[in-house]
């Protein structure tokens, strides 16, 4: 309902949502309801406790394939000897977890008493380790893609105590004994709970879009289930915590002007179709491909836009962050018969000069642009803008402000920093992906002499 650095953390239903297709409302109740059956808190973003943290569909409309895709932490599972982290036991009184305010009151009365045992005995505490730091996470375009089914409420936080060491002086000046409490660590995962959790959702969705469901939803069914752990405070980075799969194939499958698309969990694919085939059509015109063409797909998530052009050029090279991706993009080119794509993983900033200096060997060099929200890093464009045989580029954006600022780096006279001829904008077009919303995708032409 707003941006978590407004203070907002409230998730509603996309009941109502018009570019919401029916289908992908309808499993959103259906996870609604498993969420509220579990007993499992959603995860609070603000207090960094509960189970339930995002849940993503994707479909396949094509061939009525529907992925459902949940994001949950398992710290709730940690086995603990003061409370069981059992729903049901939760909701005792006698091993209720404390809200932030009782955590801080007791926080606050175990510092007094740690101060007045501190007058009475001397103490030797060991340094404090500093806390862990959060990982990042890298911004997708598939924010568009996410529709959320769970609601966020305030969840409560339980509080722990470290372990303090005290050192007792005896009155014997010959001898002196110390005493060391051991240090606690962090109660181990459950894994009992775990598996039984797991298969809680598999029953719930597979007893829920069974046949019947199916008939009623214009013949869609559930092809993939799957389930991603992390106990992290913000996102994670790709790669670092991977999907599992709880039911089905780890993927869906799409058309897209004529050839078949494996998507995984991970792997960005444009959430409208139909808009997806005019925006790459119009690219694919812009770039004046020839059979002699090397073509140079930067950001190409599942391989659309360069296998859709595969057939029209000598050779396609495929840069992209996301392993998942670079898999189905070589998955996509092999069960289309497509031979003349190859695929580099990793940061394009730190893919590109090479990938360059390995292909852009003939005088006919084309760039399709596709990045995040977050643009081309500068060493991106750096390195294309040095590649003189790189004649023209054609960028697609989902974000205005980003494209002007690696707009005026392709345009600007050479510098120091940024060397080889300026690129000039030729033309520019927006292609709307997302109806009855404030945002929509850019085409924009750039060539050089």
């Amino acid at each position: 309902m707003g941006r978590f650095a407004d203070g907002v953390v409230t998730v509603e239903s996309p009941v109502g949502c018009p570019n919401m297709p029916a289908v992908a409302v309808t499993i959103a109740g259906i996870t609604d309801r498993l969420v509220r059956k579990s007993g499992y808190e959603p995860w609070d973003k603000l207090l960094k406790t509960g189970v339930w943290r995002t849940s993503r569909v994707r479909i396949s409309e094509s061939n009525k394939q529907v992925m459902v895709c949940l994001q949950v932490s398992t710290n709730t599972f940690r086995a603990a000897s003061s409370a069981s982290s059992s729903p049901a036991s939760s909701s005792s009184s006698s091993s209720a977890p404390m809200t932030e305010t009782e955590a801080n009151k007791e926080k606050e009365v175990h510092n007094e008493n740690e101060n007045e045992e501190s007058k009475q005995k001397p103490m030797d505490l060991e340094p404090e380790q500093p806390p862990q730091q959060p990982v990042g996470s890298e911004e997708k375009k598939n924010e568009q893609e996410t529709s959320s089914s769970t609601s966020t409420s305030t969840s409560t936080a339980s509080s722990s105590s470290s372990a303090s060491t005290s050192t007792a002086s005896s009155t014997s000046a010959s001898s002196t004994s110390t005493a060391t409490a051991p240090v606690s660590e962090v109660p181990p995962i459950d894994e009992k709970q775990v598996a039984a959790f797991r298969q809680m959702i598999v029953d719930h969705y597979t007893t829920t879009m069974d046949q019947k469901w199916s008939e009623a939803n214009e013949g869609y069914k559930l092809h993939a289930l799957m389930i991603q752990i992390y106990n992290g405070h913000s996102e994670p980075v790709p790669g670092e915590s991977p999907f599992e799969l709880l039911y089905g194939q780890p993927f869906v499958q799409e058309q897209l002007m004529g050839i078949n698309f494996r998507i995984s969990p991970e792997a960005f694919f444009q959430v409208n179709t139909k808009g997806a085939e005019t925006l790459y059509s119009t690219a694919a015109a812009w770039a004046q491909c020839k059979p002699t063409t090397t073509l140079f797909d930067i950001c190409c998530g599942t391989g659309t836009i360069g296998l859709t052009m595969a057939k029209k050029v000598g050779k396609v090279v495929g840069l992209e962050l996301v392993p998942e991706a670079v898999e189905d993009a070589k998955q996509n080119a092999a069960e289309n018969g497509i031979s003349n794509a190859v695929y580099v993983c990793g940061r394009a900033e730190e893919t590109l000069p090479k990938a360059l200096a390995e292909h852009a060997l003939t005088d006919d060099v084309v760039g399709i642009l596709d990045p995040p929200r977050s643009g081309l890093h500068h060493t991106t464009i750096k390195a294309l803008r040095r590649c003189d045989k790189l004649k023209r580029l054609v960028y697609i954006s989902c974000n205005p402000k980003s494209l002007a600022d690696n707009l005026q780096k392709f345009l600007q006279p050479p510098t120091k920093m940024i060397r080889g001829k300026p690129f000039t904008a030729v033309k520019a077009v927006p292609v709307d992906m997302f109806p009855h919303t404030a945002h929509c995708e850019m085409i924009l032409l750039l060539t050089r002499e």
